[in-house]
């Protein structure tokens, strides 16, 4: 691990309605704390997306709750994330007070459901936790790989080997998810990166990624001169591509510490 004096990373985000929905139901949170004790410092980055599924009455209300409770949790917690299993551990229990906290509150059955997708940043460690399909993406050496999974049924059926991979995007039920926070039981999935000066992490509901290709947003992040504009540049492009769908979007940089 690099000397936690040397790594930092700085960040960027937009959330937007887009063009054509009437109601935003992305949400998004985005934090950067400063750890310091005597003779070690370090920077933890907590980093949030969530898209409250579409044609349900309070999917708006989902994904903020699935946020705010969230964040909630993961600061409640933060001086007890030390190792790698404990942090993976204290996302998934995050993830899961969300999903409690929505299934408790609704009046109705089927009336809130969410993705949520989470990241702490820590030095030169990316830890990713997901439920449903907003996903998290790393840029590494001038390529850009999906870290996640989606939980849709396209993909549960390519994971079965009904239909290829390449054959996902293109199935009916790719925007079809097989599980969401608030709606039965969920399995969140945890994964671990190792980052190093120069890399990224990128954020993003399906109003991203669903209309902007993979390398065009790659483009745009390493042609940025900061996450930010990063961030508006894609938000940009996907409005651009049609607006169709609520855009959430939160770049990260790792980078030197001045």
């Amino acid at each position: 691990m690099m000397p936690d004096n040397e790594i930092t990373h700085a960040f960027g985000w937009q959330l937007d309605k887009g063009r054509l929905r009437e109601r935003n139901e992305d949400s998004l949170g985005a934090a950067k704390i400063k750890l310091i004790s005597e003779g070690a410092r370090r920077s933890v980055g907590l980093y949030m997306v969530a898209d409250g599924i579409g044609g349900l009455p309070e999917g708006d209300e989902a994904s903020k709750v699935a946020i705010q409770i969230a964040m909630q949790e993961m600061m409640s917690h933060i001086n007890q994330a030390n190792d790698a299993e404990d942090i993976m551990a204290w996302l998934q229990g995050a993830a899961q007070m969300a999903h409690l906290t929505i299934r408790l509150q609704k009046k109705v059955e089927d009336s809130q459901g969410t993705t949520l997708v989470m990241a702490a940043v820590i030095e030169d460690r990316i830890y990713v936790a997901n439920i449903g399909d907003s996903r998290a993406y790393i840029i590494h050496d001038g390529t850009m790989r999906q870290i996640t999974k989606d939980h849709t049924i396209a993909q549960a059926l390519a994971d079965k080997g009904v239909i290829e991979q390449k054959d996902v995007d293109k199935s009916p039920f790719t925007n079809v998810l097989s599980q969401a926070v608030g709606m039965d039981k969920i399995t969140c999935d945890v994964y671990q990166e190792n980052a190093t000066i120069g890399d990224y992490l990128l954020l993003c509901s399906d109003g991203l990624y669903g209309y902007v290709s993979e390398d065009t947003i790659l483009g745009v992040i390493q042609a940025a001169d900061t996450p930010q504009s990063a961030s508006d540049d894609l938000t940009k492009l996907a409005n651009e591509a049609g607006g169709k769908d609520n855009i959430a979007v939160i770049v990260v940089e790792i980078k030197e510490r001045n």
